[in-house]
């Protein structure tokens, strides 16, 4: 049997949200359903149903919460490239995903996201 508190973990953890480094002292938090580590900061950036969801594309598609700059995002230019390479397996509940992650991988929280849409579809 091997007694844990005789060893240091030497990696750090990092939050499966945003991959920041959590500290043993910090809050953390745990994921319902895949028991992923949360960090506070995330936490509090995103409802329960949107971790879930964020927790999930990142699975599927790989990346984290702002590993690019919001300054590259574009809904619009991300869309067509979508479509184009979709062609005539476009799926919309997919692209749907896909622009979510892409959004999520710019630094863009699912509500600013929906705002862009929203605006996006008023102009």
């Amino acid at each position: 049997m091997i007694n844990f508190r005789d060893h240091m973990i030497s990696e750090q953890i990092k939050c499966a949200i945003c991959h920041a480094d959590i500290n043993v002292s910090s809050p953390i938090f745990q994921s319902k359903f895949n028991y992923s580590v949360i960090c506070s900061r995330c936490k509090n950036l995103f409802n329960q149903e949107e971790i879930e969801i964020a927790l999930n594309l990142f699975t599927l598609y790989g990346g984290y919460f702002g590993k690019y700059r919001d300054d590259q995002f574009s809904i619009i230019e991300r869309l067509l490239k979508i479509v184009e390479n979709e062609d005539e397996n476009f799926n919309p509940e997919i692209t749907d995903m896909k622009l979510l992650h892409f959004a999520l991988i710019h630094g863009i929280t699912p509500g600013e996201f929906n705002r862009s849409l929203e605006a996006l579809i008023k102009d």
